[in-house]
């Protein structure tokens, strides 16, 4: 299992966990809603640029951009903060 299914993984058992009702949108929405909360999970910043999986201009791409706001708002009330690493050059501050 590659790190992307992990997380894609822990995302679709959230939705079911939260009980989202999975019916209700196109399968375009839905995959951008969890790309959202996959990359979240991650630990990457919500407001990542995804690679687009949809031509622009298209129902699917703009099902699939909405399904990604979507998940984003619902990642940041659901998805615990992960503490970012920092790094230091030189003397760490005191």
């Amino acid at each position: 299992m590659s790190i992307s299914q992990h997380y894609y993984g822990q995302a679709a058992e959230l939705l079911v966990a939260k009980e989202t009702d999975t019916a209700s949108h196109s399968e375009a929405y839905w995959q951008g809603y969890l790309d959202a909360v996959a990359w979240c999970l991650a630990g990457q910043p919500p407001n990542h640029q995804h690679e687009q999986p949809y031509l622009p201009g298209t129902l699917m791409f703009d099902a699939w951009a909405y399904g990604k706001v979507n998940g984003i708002v619902f990642a940041k009330e659901h998805v615990e903060k992960k503490p970012q690493r920092r790094f230091f050059w030189g003397k760490n501050p005191a």
